[in-house]
């Protein structure tokens, strides 16, 4: 669930696919449709960024890499799922279970008016 709404596990999770490099991928807000969450492709990062809408002024650009041992995470219902060892995080980033112990990478976000700016040279 986040921010009240659940997650069905059979929806296709709106993306949106970044070609060329940036140091800060502007997502539009009306990206967001009728989701909390927005999977960001690129063409130069290894891994995919997970945008969470909190609120419509919080944001968070979460890096789907496992901080155990660098593995793709897998986005749940109810957070994020490295599929090799078992460790999970909240939509935070947070670990919520082992054998991960360090947090996720966690990007600056800026919110404009119709922007989200995922600054992906600031970690926070």
């Amino acid at each position: 669930m986040i921010g009240g709404i659940a997650l069905e596990s059979c929806a296709v999770m709106p993306s949106i696919v970044i070609k060329e490099k940036q140091t800060v991928i502007e997502v539009p807000k009306s990206t967001f449709a009728d989701s909390k969450i927005l999977r960001v492709k690129t063409m130069f990062l290894d891994y995919d960024v997970l945008l969470v809408k909190e609120s419509e002024e919080v944001y968070q650009a979460i890096y789907l890499r496992c901080s155990h041992q660098d593995q793709p995470l897998s986005v749940m219902s109810d957070g994020l799922t490295c599929n090799s060892h078992g460790s999970r995080f909240d939509f935070k980033g947070q670990v919520i279970k082992e054998p991960a112990i360090e947090p996720l990478t966690r990007f600056k976000t800026e919110n404009s008016a119709n922007l989200i700016k995922i600054h992906i040279d600031e970690k926070i």
